[in-house]
C-alpha cells in the first residue's frame, strides 16, 4: 500500500471529548483502540448489531468508561478511496449520526462526565500539525 498523506488523527484538546469534537463535525483520533480487561463494564465498549462507526461508539464508551492516553504513532494502514468502501457509504454515515445522539443522551440522562484523553507528549494540542487548525481551543 502507497502512502497517501499523513493522517488527521490527534488527541482531543483539553477540556474536549471526542464526542464534544463529533457534534461539531471533527474527527479526532480514529485510530483502534488497545484497553485492559480491567476497565469496568468492558463489555459496553460493544454494541450489539452494530456494522459500521463501530470505532466511534467504542470511542465513545471508552471516554465513559476510563482515562485515555493517544499515542502519535502509525499502527495500521487505513485504506480510503476503495469503491464500495463502507467508510463512504451513506449508511456508515447515517449509523455515526445515530450514535452521536445516542452517545450523547446517553451521558445527559445519567449524567455521565468524560475521562480525559491525554496524549503521548502530554499535550495533545501538538500532537499533529495536520490537525491543529482542526482541533485547536
Amino acid at each position: 500500500m502507497k502512502p497517501k498523506k499523513q493522517g488527521f488523527c490527534c488527541a482531543p484538546p483539553t477540556g474536549k471529548s471526542l464526542l464534544d469534537l463529533a457534534l461539531e463535525g471533527q474527527h479526532a483520533y480514529s485510530h483502534w483502540r488497545t484497553v485492559s480487561r480491567r476497565l469496568p463494564y468492558i463489555d459496553s465498549i460493544f454494541k450489539n448489531g452494530l456494522r459500521c462507526a463501530v470505532d466511534k461508539y467504542m470511542g465513545y464508551r471508552l471516554e465513559e468508561l476510563g482515562p485515555g492516553m493517544f499515542v502519535n504513532k502509525v499502527c495500521y494502514k487505513y485504506r480510503e478511496g476503495v469503491k464500495g468502501s463502507i467508510s463512504s457509504s451513506f449508511k456508515t454515515k447515517r449509523s455515526w449520526q445515530e450514535i452521536k445522539v445516542e452517545a450523547l443522551q446517553r451521558r445527559l440522562n445519567n449524567n455521565i462526565k468524560p475521562f480525559p484523553i491525554t496524549a503521548s507528549d502530554g499535550l495533545p494540542e501538538s500532537i499533529c500539525r495536520s490537525c491543529e487548525k482542526n482541533v485547536s481551543s
